[in-house]
């Protein structure tokens, strides 16, 4: 509630869960990360991700819309859609960064859990 306050932010009533705090890791010089997301609102799915150098500055960043498709297919695709964008631009030695556990789970253990 204070941190809030310091940037004008009035919240009303407490959260039911406290905030997590959380940080960008800096890759290995000559690496980068790319921080991807894919969502879906009333059935639609798109994707955003960003691709920063190991100094944090921003190399690409991408948005698509994939029309109708359940949540985990817009998240593989917009796993797979960094390594192809990556590879246009001739970036190797990534760090992928996904919110999605079923995402990880899937690309480290193959298939769904």
């Amino acid at each position: 509630m204070d941190i809030a306050h310091l940037f004008g932010i009035s919240l009303t009533t407490p959260s039911l869960h406290p905030p997590i705090f959380v940080y960008w890791r800096t890759p290995l010089v000559g690496s980068y990360i790319v921080n991807i997301d894919g969502c879906v609102k009333d059935g639609f799915a798109s994707e955003l991700g960003i691709i920063k150098d190991s100094s944090g500055q921003c190399v690409r960043v991408f948005f698509s819309s994939y029309g109708e498709c359940p949540i985990l297919e817009a998240e593989l695709k917009t796993f797979l859609d960094s390594i192809i964008l990556a590879q246009k631009i001739a970036l190797s030695d990534l760090w992928i960064q996904s919110d999605s556990t079923l995402v990880i789970h899937c690309i480290i253990k193959g298939g769904r859990p």
